[in-house]
């Protein structure tokens, strides 16, 4: 979900003095050294939504499809090191939320189905990966307190990360 104009109130949270592209992001990836963990929640839902008419029709290929050329572009191209977090089941305390979203026109559901399709693309890739107990902003750092969380929700700023890339757009990077 994100926590609403919290971002700017936090050091180093401007995004307009922070933004920038992944050849620069990769430099300073590189220099950093930490494994990355990468919240593939949001990134899912990207690929599903640039795909809706398919995808609503239960035809979730072009949306992995979608999914597996931007971790083509982040691994091969841009030599990042991550952990794709992927979500597991939707926590009891946000059935609520979940019902609301999936009850807005033209919503989109991501499914167990979707998810297990991408997960299957991250081992066939030789990609690490991990399914979330439940969601993956959540679990995103849980192995391994040195890392650098990842990903498109601020969300990942409430757990104590020291280091936190919020992504505002893969396709545009």
């Amino acid at each position: 979900m994100g926590i609403n104009s919290v971002l700017k109130e936090l050091p180093g949270g401007r995004m307009a003095d922070q933004l920038t592209g992944f050849n620069k992001l990769t430099k300073w990836l590189n220099k950093m050294g930490l494994p990355i963990d990468l919240d593939t929640g949001t990134l899912l839902y990207c690929c599903a939504n640039r795909h809706k008419i398919p995808y609503a029709a239960g035809d979730y290929v072009p949306a992995v499809n979608a999914f597996q050329q931007i971790l083509i572009a982040l691994d091969v191209v841009n030599n990042w090191r991550f952990t794709s977090i992927l979500d597991g089941k939707s926590p009891e305390k946000k059935l609520h939320e979940h019902a609301r979203r999936q009850n807005k026109e033209g919503s989109i559901k991501i499914t167990s189905t979707y998810i297990a399709m991408c997960a299957k693309v991250c081992r066939e890739m030789l990609l690490d990966y991990v399914v979330a107990p439940e969601e993956a902003d959540m679990q995103v750092g849980r192995r391994n307190n040195n890392i650098i969380a990842m990903g498109c929700d601020s969300d990942l700023i409430g757990y104590g990360h020291r280091f936190v890339v919020v992504i505002d757009s893969y396709h545009g990077e």
